[in-house]
């Protein structure tokens, strides 16, 4: 008997296969959207109680955005190569939100820049990863530049036990979201070479 969170990544994913690398990319596509979904779900509950609405509003675009990425996955809606890079750019969206509102370059959410790259990579292909690669450089300058020009970004004041857990799932949630995907990744392309 499968676990739940197994019975539900194959409910997600689509019936019929095209071809070996379609059926890797789809897998990557459900994987990344679980993953996108509960993170932003998490931030927007704690972002909610936080009374930190200029931030948990960002977080519904992952919310809402991942459900429906993962259905046109499933029912092939549209290629996988536009889906991946759509799920990337939701990412994109909201992660640079979260470290625009919460730090800047000195933002405990600073790693989704890394976790950003690795997802591109996985979902995408050669190309548009390099491409995500350099928005995300692009993004890191801006955020450099602005500190270094004393610029003032958007401050929301947190207790020191709110502080304390943005720090803790700031460095920590990206990575184990970089860790379970790459986990993921390299499981399933063991299961294609072994077929």
């Amino acid at each position: 008997m499968s676990n739940p969170f197994s019975a539900f990544f194959q409910f997600l994913l689509p019936g019929t296969a095209v071809d070996d690398q379609n059926t890797l990319h789809e897998k990557i596509i459900a994987f990344a959207c679980i993953m996108s979904f509960l993170a932003a779900f998490y931030s927007l509950i704690k972002w909610s109680k936080l009374g930190y609405d200029s931030l948990a509003m960002w977080a519904w675009l992952l919310v809402i955005g991942a459900p429906i990425l993962a259905v046109l996955n499933k029912y092939k809606v549209l290629p996988a190569m536009l889906l991946a890079n759509l799920s990337v750019l939701m990412m994109v969206i909201y992660c640079s939100s979260l470290i625009y509102h919460l730090g800047g370059i000195h933002s405990p959410h600073i790693f989704w820049v890394v976790g950003i790259m690795v997802f591109a990579y996985l979902i995408t292909d050669s190309k548009f990863g390099f491409m995500w690669i350099l928005v995300m450089t692009v993004f890191t300058l801006m955020l450099i530049i602005a500190d270094q020009s004393n610029y003032l970004l958007p401050h929301f004041e947190l207790d020191a036990k709110q502080a304390k857990i943005n720090i803790y799932s700031g460095y920590l949630l990206p990575i184990i979201v970089i860790g379970a995907t790459l986990w993921f990744s390299n499981r399933i392309r063991q299961e294609a070479q072994q077929s």
